[in-house]
């Protein structure tokens, strides 16, 4: 029968060190021990290799922490036969004070490292520091590591409407044309527009991650059992179950100190009287 802190505290450990790595990712920073030098490449090749070796530091991490947590679970197994509930919740309890204490400086120095890489920018190493959950969806892992950065983060779109890039393109082409100090040049700036419209949407390739991350949204968007909300205040996310949702809104529509039932909706004459107005 063998259960330590440590063995717990590397499972932890690895956990944190894949977050970094993947916060390192999402900014383009590439950590300290990946940047040494390499001989006979240009500063592209550089970047490429860099971020090459970052991906198998991240899938190597993976491996390790998946392998650490197979053992753990036997391990935790193993002692659970042996002792009894209450000597096993005492056990735990002092275990996981443990393991926290240790994780807090681990995640500060993490961040302290952050920062210096992305100059003061910092994102969330804990999902339950942005994302709230009232529900009784539980969350995976991809979708907190997803979720943690908040409904206003952007990801690239798995594809583009042509349509969409070309109408805002035309839109550059209106204000450019009007502003020319020799009009003879609206027929160059007209091929040039043209040429960097079509560049751009040939050359939308959205990365593996981004594509992943838009399954893990869209997934979370189809679950109609969930309601995903921002707070009233910061960045954060909220997460309430449906039939709640509806409850609540329920109550505030049928409260007659806040709302009034009317017969004739007046939308098209405030309209007219606005419009009119102007």
């Amino acid at each position: 029968m063998s259960i330590d802190v440590i063995s717990w505290t590397k499972e932890k450990e690895h956990q944190l060190d894949i977050n970094f790595l993947r916060n390192c990712r999402q900014f383009g920073v590439i950590p300290k021990f990946l940047c040494f030098t390499i001989q006979h490449a240009d500063n592209v090749d550089v970047l490429a290799i860099r971020k090459r070796l970052l991906k198998s530091a991240l899938n190597k991490r993976c491996k390790e922490k998946a392998t650490l947590a197979n053992q753990l679970t036997k391990d935790i197994q193993n002692v659970r036969q042996k002792v009894t509930g209450l000597d096993w919740y005492i056990l735990k309890r002092a275990i996981d004070f443990n393991v926290e204490r240790i994780s807090r400086n681990f995640i500060a120095g993490h961040e302290s490292k952050l920062k210096r890489l992305t100059r003061n920018s910092t994102l969330p190493f804990r999902s339950d520091e942005i994302i709230k959950n009232f529900s009784s969806y539980q969350l995976s892992e991809d979708e907190e590591n997803v979720l943690k950065y908040g409904l206003s983060f952007g990801i690239q779109p798995p594809f583009l409407k042509k349509s969409d890039v070309l109408t805002s393109f035309e839109l550059i082409h209106k204000f450019l044309k009007g502003n020319l100090k020799d009009s003879a040049d609206a027929g160059v700036v007209k091929t040039q527009l043209a040429y960097l419209a079509n560049n751009y949407v040939i050359s939308h390739k959205p990365s593996t991650t981004d594509l992943r991350k838009y399954k893990i949204l869209k997934k979370l968007k189809r679950n109609s059992s969930i309601v995903i909300l921002k707070p009233d205040k910061g960045n954060g996310v909220v997460i309430i179950d449906r039939q709640a949702y509806n409850e609540g809104i329920s109550s505030i529509i049928n409260d007659e100190t806040r709302f009034q039932k009317i017969k004739i909706d007046p939308t098209l004459r405030r309209e007219g009287q606005l419009q009119r107005f102007f």
